[in-house]
């Protein structure tokens, strides 16, 4: 029994996909929503709730040692660049036109 259960992690079938390099769909759409979020909250207005913290200075905030936490910004910086957009492109067009930017095909 043991040596079947060995077999079968030691060599995929047919029916088992190869390891890609291609980032798994569950991922894109995380990307998908985090730069729809995004583009929800650069069309409002500045003095609202939601863009507060972007207006809050960071010189306040004291940090532990070691390696800094990722953030929001830094994540999202590197959605856009992997997608070949710009920060800007959320002003130049409509919300449809964003969303067809974005937009991944579902996983299933």
């Amino acid at each position: 029994m043991s040596q079947e259960l060995l077999d079968k992690t030691k060599y995929p079938s047919s029916t088992q996909q190869p390891f890609s390099s291609s980032p798994s769909p569950i991922v894109e759409k995380m990307v998908e929503n985090r730069l729809r979020w995004f583009g929800h909250v650069e069309r409002k207005p500045i003095d609202s709730v939601v863009r507060r913290p972007d207006q809050m200075e960071d010189n306040h905030i004291t940090r532990g040692r070691g390696r800094p936490r990722k953030t929001i910004r830094e994540t999202i910086r590197k959605d856009l660049e992997i997608n070949e957009l710009d920060q800007n492109m959320v002003y130049e067009y409509d919300r449809t036109l964003w969303r067809n930017l974005i937009h991944v095909a579902d996983p299933t």
